[in-house]
């Protein structure tokens, strides 16, 4: 059965240095749910936007088409209220709400307005909702659906920020650079001016940074190379392991594919774990949260695990049951109130939310790894795991103190580099187009390079020191 894409909704935020918003959630009214169940069309739903799909005649056109006057009405309502901390929803000079939904691409149908309404909450307990409303004839373009976006914008306010480097002199580049980290060939000063695109965490497999099992010693068990890690352990019945140190930040999101080569069950899996206590991942007493794929029977789901003091507790399990040898692309959410996301698809399908569970139960700790374990020879080098990356979220007032204490204490543990500190120093003005800040990987210093949205008496100047 085929589908073409009618159109897409997503949701856009300069606050958020590539444009794109997780930060709402968007869901169907329920009218409109009926209406979309009534001409058998799909609704694919994702952190930043939902796309609608309906099905095709074998010439390619719609079966049944949206009819003239069919309003389709969506629902918006923030992840968190964090969302109000960073977003300008009222202009300054007007008083008026302010937002644009004019940025609609390629759309040759219909016409888009929001509402951010409070009439309509008591009934649809929604903090925003959108409307898309067909009148005209209704047809597809030629290449994909009409894409439709909401752009909201962010908080209006501006910092002097002072960044200093041993080699103040050399452009305010990080030399060398932080232990575990990459940067994409972006410097601080494309960075600070808004020239950079955003960038994630990775990298993270410089030498030093990792810690494993020894199961193929002298031989390493893990390669790690631009943008992979694979096995490499001995022929059969071992458990391999591989960790580095990755602090917890608040609405951290990891990213990467997972690519097994074999189908695992209850004696061939691979896991990712979160938040470690500790480096060693085999150690008895270790406290985890863990991504488990394998298990008895057929198929397999994931499974997002607790491991206290050493013993696995399953919290949450996938829809979706994957069969054959696993290639998964995973993208995994977390934030410090315990809420956890992971999403997964197949490679080159789109991505969408297997688990959404809440677990606070475990201190978070400070170490992120992977593992295998396997019976086969065969399977002994087929575990990889490519392109990960740890992406950051924007600080809020509990991360900007904890940057200015972190760059308080450096003065004090470095009293050798205070020199630099203010002696060479360059004021760098930043507005309100931020970008992500570096993690705080191996006990280096952090920096958040924009303080979002302080309140009015965080404002002003700080110094750190990279």
């Amino acid at each position: 059965m085929k589908y073409a894409e009618i159109f897409q909704l997503r949701i856009r935020h300069n606050y958020f240095a590539d444009g794109i918003c997780h930060a709402l959630r968007i869901r169907p009214a329920t009218k409109t749910q009926a209406q979309i169940d009534g001409h058998r069309y799909l609704l694919r739903q994702f952190s930043d936007r939902i796309i609608l799909l309906g099905e095709c005649t074998p010439s390619g056109s719609l079966l049944l088409p949206p009819s003239r006057d069919l309003v389709f009405r969506f629902l918006l309502d923030p992840r968190s209220s964090e969302f109000f901390n960073y977003t300008q929803l009222v202009a300054p000079q007007t008083g008026r709400t302010q937002y644009s939904n004019v940025a609609a691409i390629e759309t040759v149908a219909g016409h888009f307005r929001m509402a951010i309404t409070t009439e309509e909450k008591p009934k649809d307990q929604a903090w925003a909702s959108v409307e898309i409303i067909v009148d005209t004839p209704f047809s597809l373009p030629p290449q994909s659906g009409n894409i439709y976006d909401i752009e909201f914008f962010a908080l209006s306010r501006s910092w002097n920020l002072f960044f200093t480097t041993a080699k103040a002199d050399d452009n305010l580049r990080i030399e060398p650079p932080v232990p575990g980290l990459q940067f994409h060939k972006i410097a601080l000063p494309e960075l600070l001016s808004g020239q950079a695109d955003d960038y994630p965490v990775s990298g993270l497999g410089q030498p030093g940074t990792w810690s494993s099992s020894t199961q193929s010693a002298p031989n390493p068990d893990f390669t790690i190379g631009p943008g992979n890690i694979a096995s490499q352990g001995p022929a059969t019945n071992a458990s391999l392991w591989l960790s580095t140190p990755v602090s917890p930040v608040e609405g951290a999101i990891w990213r990467c594919q997972i690519n097994l080569g074999f189908a695992p069950d209850a004696s061939n899996q691979a896991q990712l774990y979160f938040l470690a206590d500790q480096a060693d991942l085999s150690a008895p007493a270790r406290n985890a949260y863990c991504l488990q794929i394998g298990e008895a029977g057929p198929g397999n789901k994931l499974r997002l695990l607790r491991i206290s003091n050493g013993q696995p507790l399953e919290i949450g399990a996938s829809t979706t049951t994957w069969a054959g040898n696993i290639a998964l692309d995973l993208e995994i959410h977390w934030k410090a109130s315990g809420q956890w996301e992971i999403w997964a698809a197949a490679p080159g399908q789109t991505i969408v939310q297997e688990i959404a569970v809440q677990d606070q139960t475990l201190i978070p700790g400070n170490h992120f790894g992977l593992g295998t374990n396997y019976t086969q020879p065969s399977h002994a080098n087929a575990f990889q795991l490519n392109n990960l990356e740890i992406r950051l979220p924007f600080g809020n007032p509990n991360q900007i103190a904890q940057n200015r204490a972190v760059a308080s204490t450096l003065a004090s543990q470095y009293p050798n580099k205070n020199q630099y500190l203010f002696a060479s120093t360059r004021p760098v003005a930043m507005t309100e187009r931020p970008h992500k800040g570096l993690a705080l990987l191996n006990g280096a210093v952090t920096l958040i390079a924009h303080l979002p949205n302080p309140a009015p008496e965080d404002q002003g100047t700080r110094f750190f020191h990279i």
